[in-house]
């Protein structure tokens, strides 16, 4: 069962201007230790998580900035347990290397694909030791009180690098959120009627116009989403989309507008902060 209702409050706190009357400023710092944090690496996608007293990074950005979010946050022990890579492009998986060199890493998971970027990436994996595996829809990592589904990919093949990026969910007591690394609407067309409805979305491809179709983000009602984006030719995140996450009533954070911020709960009410 989920905890949080379609009722909740957003609020956001900070230094962000006020621009609905669902937004209030609030000063202070979160009593929650659960923490979900998109990262501003620019034109790319990097997420943090911090679950059951484990560090989980969801994609890394495409180069060094990752990094440098990291240090301004602050990884104690700089211990990163576990780093899901959507799938092996540049902007997503690129800056993993930069990570590797800077962190403590645990485990990595991937989805499976070998790219020319992969086989650089796991041959460091290897020199230094971090087991790597592939994980596909049906799999499922359980922590003390949260749970990491992985809804996509299926063993079908996708000529579209995109379309075999990881769609992960994560579900715990203080809020759910949906991964969807860089997957278009044919896919989203395959996961409509899974258990995907939650409170947080990272917003497929950095919103392009061929993802987040009407139809999956009212079958995903999320209170608040994030993209991922910087300055780019593609237009992202564009209009269409934006419009289309107005309609299903979220809220929509955007790293090149606020930077990198984190979402938290506290009692009923969904805060999101800036980073630092």
């Amino acid at each position: 069962m989920r905890i949080v209702s379609k009722n909740v409050r957003v609020i956001i706190v900070g230094g962000f201007c006020v621009v609905t009357v669902w937004f209030f400023v609030l000063a202070g710092e979160p009593a929650s230790s659960h923490l979900l944090y998109l990262l501003d690496v620019g034109q790319g996608d990097a997420s943090l998580l911090r679950l059951d007293g484990q560090t989980i990074l969801v994609d890394v950005g495409k180069d060094v900035s990752v990094v440098r979010e990291l240090d301004k946050i602050g990884i104690p022990g700089r211990n990163i347990d576990m780093v899901f890579l959507s799938h092996p492009q540049v902007d997503h998986a690129g800056g993993m290397i930069d990570v590797v060199r800077h962190y403590k890493i645990g485990v990595v998971v991937y989805n499976g694909h070998h790219t020319t970027l992969w086989q650089n990436i796991s041959a460091v994996l290897e020199e230094e030791d971090i087991p790597f595996l592939a994980l596909f829809d049906g799999d499922k990592i359980r922590m003390e009180n949260w749970s990491v589904e992985v809804i996509w990919p299926s063993d079908e093949i996708y000529e579209e690098d995109n379309d075999r990026s990881l769609v992960l969910k994560f579900e715990g007591p203080d809020f759910s959120a949906l991964f969807t690394g860089d997957i278009s609407s044919d896919v989203e067309k395959r996961l409509v009627q899974s258990d995907i409805d939650v409170d947080v979305l990272k917003v497929p491809h950095h919103g392009s116009k061929y993802s987040s179709s009407k139809q999956f983000l009212e079958w995903v009602s999320p209170l608040v989403s994030l993209i991922g984006v910087g300055k780019n030719s593609y237009g992202h995140p564009t209009k269409e989309v934006l419009g289309r996450l107005g309609e299903v009533g979220s809220l929509i954070f955007r790293s090149d507008m606020y930077g990198s911020v984190y979402v938290a709960r506290e009692d009923e009410v969904l805060k999101v902060y800036p980073a630092y």
